[in-house]
């Protein structure tokens, strides 16, 4: 599968349990199409400069799945985002929608995804993403790996194109 071009947002975090998202770029505020879209199986990245925070998968509207990583609160064991509280920090949002709809199959395929681009930031960092809560693995393939390296490869490029090469760091 050839990885799609991510959707670059900046994150702001507010008072602990509130966001607001803007598209780079743009005047745009909040989320807009292929993120919005249900039933579409997403991969994002959380970033603060050169850190990785976060890699996770939805398969829900991005709004939906980030208002409840930022309205957690504890309940049946789930806090919630733990960057959630970087209220002075400046954060990106990566959100890359995969074409198609999400299909039983695609859940596997994308923690596989999701648990390379951690190790790829181990490997990198000699950490895993700060504020990283869980990873599902999975046996994986030459394509998963790509993937995951292609996202981090658009993650150090500027918007306008330029890559810095810039290496995530703890």
């Amino acid at each position: 599968m050839q990885t799609p071009e991510p959707q670059r947002y900046a994150l702001r975090c507010l008072n602990g349990n509130e966001y607001r998202v803007r598209l780079n770029g743009t005047d745009t505020d909040g989320f807009v199409v292929p993120a919005t879209e249900k039933k579409r199986d997403k991969i994002y990245v959380v970033k603060e400069g050169n850190k990785i925070h976060y890699v996770g998968i939805t398969r829900r509207a991005m709004a939906a799945r980030m208002r409840d990583g930022f309205k957690a609160a504890g309940i049946q064991g789930y806090h919630g985002y733990k960057f959630k509280d970087k209220t002075e920090a400046t954060l990106e949002l990566f959100v890359w929608s995969l074409p198609g709809a999400a299909s039983e199959d695609s859940r596997e395929y994308l923690e596989t995804i999701e648990a390379e681009f951690a190790y790829l930031v181990r490997k990198t960092t000699d950490q895993w993403p700060i504020s990283q809560n869980e990873i599902h693995f999975h046996p994986s393939e030459k394509s998963h790996r790509q993937f995951a390296t292609k996202m981090m490869e658009e993650m150090l490029e500027e918007p306008d194109g330029r890559n810095h090469g810039k290496t995530p760091s703890r």
